[in-house]
Parts: C-alpha cells; sequence; structure tokens
C-alpha cells in the first residue's frame, strides 16, 4: 500500500526556499532523477541545483542523505568559483574536485553551523556503508599502494589529513597501505595546505602538486615492482632472497641498512636549488634569516650544504629523499596560482579518478531510494508550472524550447502566444460561459454559508457579575450586601476558516461540460466565502502537453536512465494555474479574466490527482486559521504518463485525512467516480444543486 510520510512533502517544499536563502541567489532548485549536480551557464555561473527526486515514502537515510547534498551544492554556489574552474585540465579535475570538496564544506561550516551536523551525520553514514563496501571489493580483488589511492582512498585519506574526525577514524587501520605515498604527500605539505585554501585557485594549486605527486609515485611504483621480480637468466629464476643492487637515484634503502647514505657535494649541480615550505612554522632559525611573515607559508632557499643537512634529517626519521630530478611533487609553491602552471597537464592521458562524495551520496541515495521504488516517485519536476494564469504562456514556452522537449522555437511562441491570447479575452470569456450561468446562486449560497458560520456561534448568560445588564433574579442578594447581581452575554464564534478550491482540468472533464460546470462552481464559492469573509483560494491542475518522444528520450538518457523504465510514476510537466490567490477579491476584473481564460478553449490535458493536490497542500497549511478546507472539484479518475496514479491518490487522501488537520471534501462533477478516493464526498450535476449540496457537507466537517 501507497505511504505519503509528512517530512517528505516538507523537504519538497522547503528545499527551494532553503537553497535561494543559503546562496542569496535567484538560482532555480529542481528535483529530478537521482543526481544532485550544479548547472551552470556558460560563463560557469551557477543557474540550477538539482536535488534527487525522493518517493513519497522515502525513508530517514534518504533525507539525510538530500539534506547533505543540499548543504555540499549550496556549499559549490557559495565558496566556488566556477570561471576559474573552466581552466582546469581535464586530467586534473577529478582530484581539483577532492580538493575544493573539502575546501567549500570547512567554509560551509564556518559560515552556518547548523550545516555541520547534517555533514557529519552524511560523513558517518558514507563512511559505514559506500566506503566500506568498496574498500573491502578493493582490497579483496589485490588492489594497493597508488591504485588503491587513486581508486578508493583518495578522498577519505585527504579529509582525514585536513582535520575531518570522521575520516580520520576510519583511515586509521588503514594507512600503512599507502604508507609510501603517505609520507610524500605529508613530506609535500597537502596536509597543512588543505587546511589554508581560501578560493578555487588555492585548490587548484594544491590539486596540481597532488596530481603530479600521485604521478610521479605511479612510475616509480612500477620501477619497485620491476625490480622486485625474479631474473630470468638462460632459462633459470634466481633466488628472490639474493640480494640486489640498488641505485642511489632511487634514494630508497630497502637493504635495512641504518648508515645514513652521503651524497658528494661535487656529484650535485652546482645551483641546486631546493623548496621547503612548513606552513604555519616560525623558529628561532625564521627570525635569523630575514624575519619571514609567520602568517604566510615560509619558503627557505638553500644551497648544497643546507639540502646535506636537510637529507640528514630526513633519513633520521627513517624516510628517504626522493629523487632531485623527478617531478617537483616534493614541491610546495605556496598557493601562487598560475595558469602557465597548468600547461604542462595538457594532453595528460593519466587520470586520477578517485571515488568522489558526490558518487558516494548518489550511490547511497539511490540504494535508501530502492527500497521504495513501489512508492509514488516523479521523474522531475524542473519543466512543472505553477503560477498565476497570465505567466502560463511565457513559461510555457520556455519549456518547450528546451531540448528535452524538441527546441521547437516556433512552435514555442505559438504556444506562447495562444496563452496569451486566452487571457486577454478571459473577461469576454467569463461574461458569456460564466456570469451568464450564475443568475443568484452565488447570493444563495453565501446565505446559506452564513447561516452555517453562525449555528456555529454559542452564546450563554453569566450570572453573579458586578456589572453588566441587571438580573432580575440575583436582585435578593442586595439584603446580604452583595452587589453582584448582573450578568453578561458571552459568546463563542466558530472558527475562523480558510478554504482552498482545486479544480480539475484534466480532458476528461470535456465530458457534458463538466469544466464549465466545475468553474461556475468554483467561481460561485470564491465569491459567497468573500461575502463571508473567509479566507480563499481557488487552482488547478492538469499536464502541460504532450511530450515530444525523441526529446523525452533525450532527457532519460542523459539522466543515466533507461527510456521505457518504470522507476518513474510521473514523466509529463504539470501545468498548476492560480486562479485566485488568498488576497484576490473574486469579483476584481483581474480574477474574471483568469476564470475566462480557463473557461476559453484552454488546452486540457492529463492529471495526476495525488501529487497535484500534494503541491497545493503547503499554500493551506501556512494558513493562521484553525479550520482549513480543501474542496476538490473533480470527476475522480487520474490519467498521466507514468503508472499508480489512482493508488497514489488513495494515499494522498488518506494522508490529508488521518495525518492533517485538513478537512477534505471531494465533490463529483456529473460523476460519482469520487466515492472510490475520498471518504467525505458529494455529486453535483448542475449549477442549482451547488449550495445545498457543498453547504451541507460543510456543515458535517466543521460540525
Amino acid at each position: 500500500m501507497a505511504i505519503v510520510r509528512k517530512e517528505i512533502i516538507q523537504m519538497r517544499e522547503s528545499v527551494a526556499k532553503v537553497v535561494s536563502l543559503l546562496s542569496r541567489t535567484s538560482v532555480k532548485v529542481s528535483m529530478s532523477g537521482t543526481r544532485a549536480y550544479v548547472e551552470n551557464d556558460m560563463e560557469g555561473k551557477p543557474v540550477r541545483v538539482n536535488i534527487p527526486a525522493l518517493p513519497d515514502d522515502a525513508s530517514d537515510l534518504a533525507i539525510m542523505a538530500v539534506r547533505g547534498f543540499v548543504d555540499h551544492e549550496v556549499a559549490h554556489i557559495l565558496f566556488t568559483d566556477f570561471k576559474t574552474r573552466c581552466s582546469i585540465p581535464t586530467a586534473l579535475e577529478p582530484m581539483w574536485n577532492s580538493v575544493e570538496d573539502i575546501f567549500i564544506e570547512r567554509k560551509m561550516s564556518q559560515v552556518f553551523t547548523g550545516s555541520r551536523s547534517n555533514l557529519s551525520k552524511v560523513r558517518h553514514h558514507l563512511l559505514e556503508t559506500v566506503f566500506d563496501n568498496a574498500y573491502k571489493k578493493a582490497v579483496d580483488s589485490g588492489m594497493k599502494g597508488v591504485e588503491l589511492f587513486n581508486r578508493i582512498l583518495a578522498v577519505p585519506a585527504l579529509r582525514a589529513m585536513a582535520g575531518q574526525t570522521e575520516f580520520a577514524d576510519w583511515m586509521g587501520d588503514k594507512w600503512d597501505r599507502i604508507d609510501i605515498l603517505k609520507t610524500r604527500i605529508e613530506d609535500a605539505r597537502i596536509p597543512k595546505k588543505l587546511t589554508l585554501t581560501e578560493s578555487t585557485a588555492d585548490c587548484i594549486e594544491v590539486a596540481r602538486v597532488l596530481f603530479s605527486l600521485i604521478i610521479d609515485e605511479t612510475q616509480k611504483e612500477q620501477e619497485r615492482e620491476e625490480e622486485d621480480k625474479p631474473e630470468e637468466s638462460e632459462g633459470k629464476v634466481k633466488s628472490p632472497d639474493l640480494p640486489k643492487t640498488e641505485s642511489k637515484d632511487e634514494g630508497e634503502d630497502e637493504s635495512g641498512d641504518d648508515q645514513p647514505s652521503e651524497t658528494k657535494d661535487d656529484e650535485k649541480p652546482e645551483e641546486s636549488i631546493e623548496i621547503e615550505v612548513d606552513a604555519g612554522r616560525a623558529d628561532e632559525e625564521d627570525e635569523e634569516d630575514g624575519g619571514k611573515d609567520e602568517e604566510n607559508d615560509e619558503i627557505e632557499v638553500s644551497g648544497s650544504s643546507d639540502g646535506k643537512s636537510e637529507e640528514s634529517d630526513e633519513e633520521d626519521q627513517g624516510r628517504s629523499k626522493p629523487d632531485s630530478t623527478a617531478t617537483d611533487t616534493n614541491t610546495d609553491m605556496g598557493f601562487d596560482f598560475d595558469l602557465k602552471d597548468l600547461d604542462e597537464l595538457e594532453g595528460i592521458d593519466d587520470k586520477v579518478e578517485p571515488l568522489s562524495i558526490e558518487d558516494a551520496l548518489e550511490e547511497a541515495l539511490s540504494d535508501a531510494i530502492d527500497d521504495s521504488m513501489s512508492s509514488y516517485r516523479p521523474l522531475t519536476d524542473q519543466f512543472d508550472i505553477y503560477d498565476v494564469v497570465e505567466n502560463i504562456g511565457k513559461q510555457a514556452a520556455q519549456v518547450q524550447t528546451h531540448e528535452y522537449f524538441g527546441e521547437n522555437k516556433e512552435g514555442a511562441e505559438r504556444y506562447r502566444k495562444y496563452f496569451d491570447d486566452l487571457f486577454v479575452n478571459g473577461e469576454r470569456a467569463f461574461n458569456r460561459r460564466i456570469e451568464a450561468h450564475l443568475g443568484d446562486t452565488s447570493k444563495n449560497m453565501a446565505k446559506q454559508l452564513e447561516r452555517v458560520v453562525r449555528s456555529q456561534n454559542k452564546s450563554q448568560w453569566l450570572g453573579g457579575q458586578k456589572k453588566g445588564r441587571i438580573h432580575g433574579a440575583s436582585l435578593f442578594k442586595l439584603k446580604t450586601g452583595d452587589v453582584r447581581v448582573f450578568r453578561t452575554k458571552e459568546e463563542h464564534r466558530s472558527r475562523e476558516a480558510a478554504v482552498q478550491i482545486v479544480v480539475d482540468f484534466s480532458g476528461s472533464m470535456h465530458s457534458g461540460d463538466r469544466i464549465g460546470t466545475s468553474l461556475r462552481s468554483a467561481y460561485v464559492m470564491a465569491e459567497a466565502l468573500d461575502r463571508c469573509g473567509i479566507a480563499c483560494r481557488v487552482v488547478g491542475f492538469t499536464s502541460l502537453f504532450d511530450l515530444d518522444v525523441r526529446g523525452f528520450e533525450r532527457y532519460l538518457m542523459s539522466k543515466k536512465i533507461k527510456p521505457g523504465t518504470l522507476s518513474f510514476s510521473r514523466l509529463e510537466p504539470l501545468l498548476l494555474p492560480i486562479l485566485k490567490d488568498w488576497d484576490d477579491k473574486a469579483n476584481t476584473k483581474l480574477v474574471k479574466k483568469r476564470f475566462g481564460a480557463l473557461a476559453g478553449n484552454f488546452p486540457l490535458a492529463n492529471n495526476a490527482d495525488g501529487e497535484c493536490i500534494l503541491r497545493f497542500i503547503p499554500s493551506l497549511m501556512s494558513r493562521p486559521e484553525s479550520l482549513k478546507m480543501m474542496v476538490v472539484l473533480s470527476d475522480g479518475e487520474p490519467c498521466a504518463r507514468g503508472r499508480g496514479m489512482a493508488e497514489h491518490l488513495r494515499a494522498v487522501t488518506r494522508f490529508i485525512e488521518q495525518k492533517t488537520d485538513i478537512k477534505l471534501l471531494g465533490i463529483g462533477i456529473q460523476t460519482d467516480s469520487v466515492k472510490r478516493f475520498y471518504s467525505k464526498h458529494a455529486v453535483v450535476n448542475d449549477l442549482s444543486e451547488l449550495p445545498a449540496v457543498v453547504c451541507g457537507k460543510i456543515r458535517e466537517l466543521v460540525a
């Protein structure tokens, strides 16, 4: 049985507001597929944040993962320099992303302290599930060293080095598998640099040094493996226990000899310059050598004699210094980022592509969502339109020009003009198709509603008061000096109410002029509620238009979704027109034009009733009135491209009736099919029946 969770409804409504608030921009937010990503324009500026689509009964783990996605993507919007990011070579991009993620999450936690808890919970979950599983599979397959780092451990290792305790604890028993690479990373001062990055350019520079170091270590690891292989001579294999001759250039003392290896001065280049950076360290030698700024990275430039001393220090710690002729992977150039430094990486085929946080989050979220695949789940809300009628033409044209729907610019312009003309001629259509059929129905309904309201008012007289109207039965008290001979009237007025009227604009409403009866009924109720001083809103629902099949298949492919999949319930865009908002008056020219536009030749398409009704709930729930009511005018038959529409509508009505304080009423327009979906329902075949039927049901609901 389908289930709807209140937490999911609240999250769908709040995500867009939260992202917009935190990012301080008007970046659009969509919920689509299973990936979270930031979509940029040609200049690298963020224009959209996508949050994975959640089923109605998604688990707490899925909710947690989405919150982590939100914080992570908002951090990218706030702190990533997308223009600078465009300069990154393809080979460097995965490593830069690993470094950049550490930077933006650190900044996010500093600016928005509440995100710390979200990010910490997500990290724990990812380590216990995704990274644990990936690590075990890699080790079982014999993966080790640089390859293990590149594929699995890069993100956990770098985050542990940056001080993230969750990853530091997890890496505790795994460091020995990448010990040589770990030593080289530490010698290059990468851990300190990860805590000092303040921009995307800083992250690119750290990633560049780290990338070069890994490429160099990969080559050295291959050389060590070649040396370790048994040598073949005349068909005989030498014993692997025989001592091997080592090259001093390798700088590796595998024999276990504690004697320090010495390098003669005349064997070194005359002007050998060694650059050593120790971020944040200031000692007495620094002060003597020129009083360098303690807040910046210190650069020591030394000749051969100083280099010898530094080499001896490293050997005392049991580590050998890398070859000076190798790439400058042990060199830290500070944060003096220069695009020319990236030229050396152009055309490099070697890629370092570790399991990223985004990949891990996507996997965790997919696993959490897979447990609820039987539940209703829309493919995307990116192309849905939920706006006042006069704005529909412009938005519908924008959707139709999108590449996923065929990029039909000529058709889009006709579509826009068609909707605009409907609105322009709306007042005339209203007079002809709605107002001409009303008669005194609105006045009659207003009177009946007033009687319903008054019937909820209760009053009583309270005696024994010191002021008010004289109560004859209490005058005897005056003999005893008791002046409490008055009474006052106490009135208990009915609760203030807010009513949201929802109209079904599906194609089946064409039958028997059901759409005309629905619009007249909605307008009569709205005007009557206005007369009684009751807040009212009128909205409708349908789908936007039939999809361009080829364009839609391209959309599915771009999201790595197989065309024809049953993983998603609703595939086509929704159209949710607002005819009258809470602050509008029904008898104004603007509202009449909106009703008239829908009463004209408005294109009625498909209807995903359950999802649309859920989209309207937050607006009603946000009202301050104590009594909240939703009246749905429909033929009661959900129908749209997808699956599970009828069962989802039943789940939604159960959710509203059992989990919220909203009073729900389904009114069947010339059909009794609503009884299969709404426990409180009625049928209206003609407008003249509306006042008695609706007011009677309202009386039952508020009793």
